[in-house]
């Protein structure tokens, strides 16, 4: 299941698209339903309600397009049995902290830092037709507790 943004909101329509590109490399994976989150936590949860109250499909994973909504779904499918892979977009440090005590199980963080520095390099060499795609990472708890262990 995807959660997204606003749908009609550039942010959300890229998240969605390479999502489902990528998850054509997965035909056994199905997307049973795509919500409107609209990025508001509250949105989110009445979104995912609504679903379950309609169907008996169950939902194995859920990708909500930023941490407030995945935090929130969380917090209320709290002792579900079996719980949804969850899984967020921008890794903060109170999402680190919910993968860390296995309330979400992962979030997609961008590299701002080199996003910033590609710019610089795109505005000095005036690449108006190119395109220069950055990295992103992937905080799960076993990545987390390595480089995340010291979180305030």
């Amino acid at each position: 299941m995807l959660i997204r943004g606003v749908a009609s909101h550039r942010t959300s329509i890229d998240r969605e698209k390479g999502f489902l590109e990528g998850i054509k490399q997965y035909p056994s994976i199905k997307v049973i339903a795509i919500l409107n989150g609209e990025w508001h936590p509250d949105i989110a949860i009445g979104a995912l309600k609504k679903f379950q109250n309609r169907s008996t499909v169950n939902i194995d994973a859920i990708f909500a397009y930023n941490d407030p909504m995945v935090l929130a779904i969380a917090e209320q499918i709290k002792g579900e049995n079996p719980r949804p892979i969850l899984v967020g977009y921008n890794g903060d440090k109170d999402v680190q902290k919910a993968i860390l005590s296995g309330k979400i199980d992962a979030s997609v963080v961008q590299t701002p830092e080199l996003m910033g520095r590609r710019a610089v390099e795109a505005l000095l060499h005036c690449h108006r037709d190119s395109v220069t795609l950055t990295p992103v990472s992937i905080v799960t708890v076993t990545r987390t507790l390595a480089t995340f262990s010291k979180i305030d």
